[in-house]
Parts: structure tokens; C-alpha cells; sequence
């Protein structure tokens, strides 16, 4: 599993003693037999994806994936290259990829060329994203998969901090729209924005031409955003429309910490929330229609409560990360075709997303 962070002694360390969530790579390692290769082992600490770095990771990873029975890929940024040179060199170790935004351009016009091997599989965050991905890309419907995303329930949970009267929060730095957010952030509230990312910072995002000062932007390690989430009031995930599922890690983080959410519903991000339900859903851009639910979740406190349990039950029984972790390493298995993953003589994993 080539991850695409740097899985080492520390970040163990910190998963180990409750400082920060547990990543599906490691579930992947301890309890389905994966082996991981990160940036560490490259010789790097930190920094962003970068097609240097992703190709530099690749050609590490080649002397193990001959050896593997399977190879996994948790991002195109890696699967693509990988595919390709797994091609230019004959190889025949079963390719196992996520695809998060295969709907660029470039990646569609790539995919059309890829040969994929006959036990080869994509897969996809969100159903709604097959239809328009087998049409960009050529690919058969049959190649592709969907796996819910998943994180860890037990990190993001329920605390005892009392909540702070008016506060809005919400989180992320990629394809977010915060314009819209602040113009629909009602008189008498204010907002913390936990404004960064470790992925692709220059994606496409709308910021406010001029950040008011009723709103604080901050970064924060995960102990110090789970006790933000647990400070709100309500969380807003307000995201650009996108071919992706933005703002997905965002919102289960809150609906696991349990918080009414508020969730601008993307193609791709529709079914997470039902409204009503686990929270309230807007339109991509529709500022009176994000006032009008802030408004009412902020006068409505037994509402929020009511949302918020909701909410957290279906992150606990849907998306928690072993849910995710389990449905991954059956796809592995299914492509290595070798038996129970957790026996499989080998495995590889390609990449991270957050």
C-alpha cells in the first residue's frame, strides 16, 4: 500500500494514544495484512501531492508490486501512472483504484487509453458518479464499484463541551464555498472556518471578496477541530458543485461528532444527508436558502439536538472506517483472487484522501 502521507512512527504514535483518527490504511495493515509504503520510506516528511512526488512514489512502489497479489491505489493522482507503466512493463499484478475526480479533461482522455487488466477495478465514492465517469471514459459500468466513505466514529464523537450560543463552524480548504456562506451567515452569528488541507490547495473554491470579522479562520490539529465541532452550534459544509464528493470528510466528521449539518447538496453528495432527517440540505449557491436553515437551526435547539443524534447514528452504522476498511479489503481480495484478504500472501495500497 503506497499511502500518500507519512505513516510513520509518529502519526502511530499519535493514532495510539487518541490525538488523532485512525486512517483506513492502517485498519487496512492490522487487520486485513496489507503492506504499506509511504512517504517515509521515500525519504519524506511532509508537503503536498505534486505529480513528481506521485510519479517519485510509483517507481518506488514497482519491486513490490511485481511481488503483490494485488495492487491497491487510494487516488487516480497514483493509480493513473501506475496503470500505465503497470502496462509499459508487462505487468500482470491485479489493480485495485479509487477514483476521486475522474472527470477532468486529462484524466478522461487518459482513462480511454488505459488497458486495464481483466481483474482490475475503479472504485467510486458516490453511485451518482458512474453514469457520467463510464461516459467520459469508455470504461465498461462492470469496472466500476462504489465504496461509501468511511472515518473514524469512536475519534469523532460526542463530548461534553457545552456549545457556544450562535456559533457556526465548519471545515476544509477544497472546492468549498465560502462566499456564500459568509453572505448567508445571519445577523447575531459567527462563524469558525478551519481553513486548510494537507491535499490540493490550489482546487477550485469561492471565497468572500472581503472576510468579515464575525468570522474567525483558523488551523487546527484533529483534537483541537473535534473540540471546535463540539463547540457548534451547527456545522455548515458549503461546497462548490462538483464532479467529486467535496466536503464528504467534512461533513461525516460532523455528523459523527453529532451536530445538526447544514450541507450544500451536490449530484455527488446526495443520499448523505436526508433532510429533514440528519440535517438540512441547500442547493449549490442558494444563499437565502443556506440563511434560512442556519436561522432555523439556530433558534431551534431541540431541532439541532434531534438532527444531531440522527446524525450520528448514520455515520456509526454507515461510514465508520472499519465499514470502509472491510468493504476495500473485499474488493482486494475479489481482484487478487486468492482467498480472504486478511490471508492474502501480499497486498499493496496507492495514496490517501481526505
Amino acid at each position: 500500500m503506497l499511502v500518500s502521507t507519512s505513516a510513520d512512527q509518529r502519526l502511530r504514535s499519535e493514532v495510539a494514544d487518541g490525538r488523532r483518527p485512525t486512517p483506513e490504511y492502517l485498519r487496512l495493515e492490522s487487520q486485513h495484512g496489507v503492506q504499506l509504503l509511504d512517504w517515509s520510506e521515500l525519504g519524506l516528511r511532509s508537503g503536498h501531492r505534486s505529480v513528481a512526488r506521485s510519479l517519485r512514489h510509483v517507481l518506488a512502489s514497482l519491486r513490490r508490486v511485481r511481488r503483490a497479489d494485488v495492487v491497491f491505489s487510494d487516488g487516480e493522482h497514483l493509480g493513473i501512472p501506475l496503470a500505465i507503466t503497470m502496462r509499459l512493463l508487462r505487468m500482470d499484478t491485479a489493480h485495485v483504484m479509487i477514483g476521486h475526480n475522474l472527470l477532468t479533461p486529462m484524466k478522461c482522455r487518459i482513462m480511454r487509453h488505459i488497458s486495464l487488466g481483466p481483474h482490475d477495478r475503479v472504485l467510486i465514492h458516490s453511485s451518482n458518479q458512474l453514469r457520467p465517469i463510464v461516459q467520459a471514459t469508455g470504461l465498461a459500468s462492470e469496472r466500476f464499484s462504489t465504496v461509501p466513505y468511511g472515518i473514524d466514529t469512536a475519534f469523532w464523537s460526542p463530548g461534553s463541551e457545552g456549545e457556544v450560543e450562535g456559533l457556526v463552524v465548519s471545515a476544509g480548504r477544497e472546492h468549498r464555498d465560502y462566499r456564500t456562506l459568509v453572505e448567508a451567515l445571519p445577523a447575531g452569528a459567527t462563524a469558525t472556518i478551519a481553513d486548510h488541507s494537507p491535499y490540493t490547495p490550489e482546487a477550485t473554491r469561492r471565497d468572500p471578496g472581503v472576510w468579515p470579522s464575525t468570522v474567525e479562520r483558523v488551523a487546527l490539529d484533529p483534537i483541537g477541530l473535534r473540540d471546535l465541532y463540539r463547540k457548534a452550534a451547527l456545522v455548515v459544509v458549503p461546497v462548490v458543485d462538483s464532479s467529486m464528493p467535496a466536503g464528504i470528510t467534512t461533513l461525516l466528521e460532523a455528523m459523527s461528532v453529532g451536530k445538526a449539518v447544514v450541507v450544500t447538496e451536490t449530484t455527488e453528495l446526495a443520499g448523505v444527508v436526508e433532510h429533514g432527517c440528519t440535517g438540512l440540505t441547500v442547493p449549490p449557491g442558494d444563499v437565502a436558502g443556506m440563511r434560512a436553515a442556519i436561522k432555523t437551526l439556530l433558534a431551534d435547539p431541540s431541532k439541532r439536538r434531534a438532527l444531531g443524534a440522527a446524525a450520528r447514528d448514520v455515520a456509526v452504522s454507515r461510514y465508520d472506517v472499519n465499514l470502509y476498511a472491510e468493504a476495500i479489503a473485499r474488493h482486494l481480495d475479489a481482484a487478487s483472487n486468492c482467498g480472504p484478504a486478511s490471508s492474502a500472501g501480499s497486498a499493496e495500497f496507492s495514496g490517501a484522501e481526505g
